[in-house]
């Protein structure tokens, strides 16, 4: 399983979703960026610039200025790009997506939303792109929990009944949809 998560824009969720399909997944990761995951999952997070593709990795891409980026983008399964419905972050996401060079599968991971966001973001970029998939997740704690106490969403609902009862529901109805549908894409190619 290779997965690449990535955004030009800073601040959209990246190193979160990375590090929670890493924990959730087994999986190594790869970074471009210096950040939290040189902490809570020290033992299996490579920070490089000279990034390389290797098997049972998620790849936390801070942009395209790092070595063999367009190289893992073509040859990971999937490559997710978190978005939040703010100009910036959408005129972003946009030149994102243009400069992929051929990738298997991309899926938009809409991060922050309230209200009306989810919707706006899909009809920006549906006006640029045909064939993305879309995946909601709303304004919670739940991710800043997670890398605080270096778990995945998912593991802190499982081992600790306050987690449980903050954010089941969230992982239900987001999380696990989300994974499930990773785990598709990668398992049919």
């Amino acid at each position: 399983m290779t997965i690449a998560v990535m955004n030009d824009k800073g601040g959209v969720g990246k190193t979160p979703i990375s590090f929670n399909l890493a924990r959730d997944f087994d999986l190594n990761i790869q970074t471009n960026d210096h950040s939290a995951l040189e902490l809570v999952y020290k033992d299996r997070t490579v920070v490089t610039n000279d990034l390389n593709i290797a098997n049972n990795t998620v790849y936390d891409l801070g942009g395209f200025a790092a070595h063999g980026v367009n190289t893992i983008v073509a040859n990971v399964d999937v490559v997710i790009v978190p978005v939040f419905n703010d100009y910036s972050a959408l005129s972003q996401t946009i030149a994102t997506l243009k400069q992929l060079k051929n990738p298997k599968h991309v899926v938009i991971a809409v991060t922050r939303t309230e209200n009306k966001d989810f919707k706006n973001v899909k009809k920006v970029l549906n006006e640029e792109f045909d064939g993305l998939t879309y995946f909601e997740f709303p304004l919670t704690k739940a991710f800043k929990n997670s890398i605080e106490y270096g778990k995945s969403i998912i593991e802190l609902v499982k081992n600790d009944k306050q987690m449980a009862n903050w954010y089941m529901q969230y992982t239900k109805r987001y999380i696990y949809p989300f994974n499930k549908y990773i785990k598709k894409v990668v398992k049919n190619g």
